[in-house]
């Protein structure tokens, strides 16, 4: 099950199709609940979560706590697709794990940056494997690693 589009508010100048976030956890410390955005701007936003926006809207508003220091944009997104690294044995097609960071001794590899930590995904997280993107046989790298694509649970 892929996850559903959500609408939420951005800075301004961050409102474009295609850019990413990272949605460390809501910040009630600047913004109130009480906050009439609040819900959309944060509550529906699950934390640790890397988000892609797919479209955006002309509707704006001033942030009534000076949280977005400039207008906010109303935008369309869903959760960023996750590549990781994982051990071959476990790369099946829609089997569900928990993610475990893998130590790469490797940092000249150019999949090591799919190893550990991978960005938006803490250790111990449900995944499932949606699709297996590349079996790595490559000399950097002595493991016999698998390239997936995956969702949270």
């Amino acid at each position: 099950m892929v996850k559903s589009e959500i609408i939420t508010f951005v800075s301004k100048s961050y409102g474009k199709t295609g850019f990413k976030f990272f949605f460390y956890k809501p910040r009630t410390d600047i913004c109130p609940e009480s906050c009439r955005f609040y819900n959309p701007c944060m509550n529906n936003l699950v934390p640790n979560t890397i988000y892609n926006i797919i479209s955006t809207t002309d509707i704006e508003h001033k942030c009534p706590y000076d949280y977005h220091t400039e207008p906010m944009r109303l935008v369309k997104v869903k959760e960023s697709e996750i590549l990781i690294l994982i051990e071959s044995r476990h790369a099946y097609l829609g089997a569900q794990i928990e993610y475990q960071p893998l130590d790469c001794d490797f940092p000249d590899c150019p999949y090591s940056k799919y190893c550990s930590p991978v960005e938006g995904l803490a250790p111990g997280t449900k995944v499932k494997i949606r699709e297996i993107v590349q079996k790595i046989k490559d000399q950097k790298c002595p493991n016999s690693l698998t390239l997936v694509k995956i969702e949270k649970v």
